[in-house]
């Protein structure tokens, strides 16, 4: 089982049987202040971190925070861009700059990117309420066909 969750919620109380995935927020999406930083001292080799990039600055700083932390001793760490705001080849750009390491990041977020794609082609969005959701981006769940 798979939990997803904001860098600001509490996961320490999850069951240790479920594969956690924090979501770090980082500056450019205006939400890195509610990071609960204490959730990266409790990550086990199970669980997964994530980092959606606005632009190198954002890339600079989740780097400086995985090594910080030593996330990828611990566990798989996952950059992706923010879709229509960071160019792909931005990224990989800056990521040329900065090693192989950042390089396997920048792979397995397209590979992330790629299978995020395969599943939206396989979910329905259930939307909030009423048909005026419709027009929008729906609701805020879908439903995984086989």
């Amino acid at each position: 089982m798979l939990l997803e969750t904001g860098g600001g919620l509490d996961i320490a109380a999850v069951d240790p049987r479920v594969r956690r995935i924090v979501d770090v927020k980082c500056p450019g999406s205006g939400e890195a202040e509610a990071n609960r930083w204490e959730n990266l001292l409790i990550l086990t080799a199970r669980d997964e971190v994530k980092f959606v990039l606005a632009g190198e600055a954002d890339y600079l700083w989740a780097r400086q925070v995985t090594q910080r932390h030593r996330l990828t001793e611990r566990c798989p760490v996952h950059f992706s861009p923010v879709h229509g705001e960071l160019d792909a080849a931005d990224l990989a750009g800056a990521v040329a700059r900065f090693g192989a390491a950042a390089q396997q990041a920048i792979e397995d977020a397209a590979r992330e990117l790629q299978e995020l794609r395969r599943q939206a082609a396989s979910s329905i969005v259930i939307p909030e309420t009423g048909s005026a959701a419709l027009k929008g981006v729906g609701g805020k769940g879908g439903i995984q066909l086989p």
